[in-house]
């Protein structure tokens, strides 16, 4: 490994790591489950396991 990919691996550590990172990603999981919630209620039983499958994938 050389030095300059350490420097990658250091700046890709501190991206993930960053607060916007991790804010922007909570306003992405937040905002794709206010779409699922929000959707038509004809389906309610598939929005349901929409939801619950979302919700898994998060714990």
């Amino acid at each position: 490994m050389t030095a300059q990919d350490e420097n990658e691996d250091d700046a890709m550590r501190t991206l993930l790591r960053s607060d916007l990172f991790r804010n922007f990603m909570g306003g992405f999981i937040i905002g794709a489950v206010a779409i699922l919630a929000l959707q038509p209620g004809a389906r309610t039983d598939v929005l349901v396991t929409k939801i619950q499958a979302a919700y898994a994938t998060l714990i």
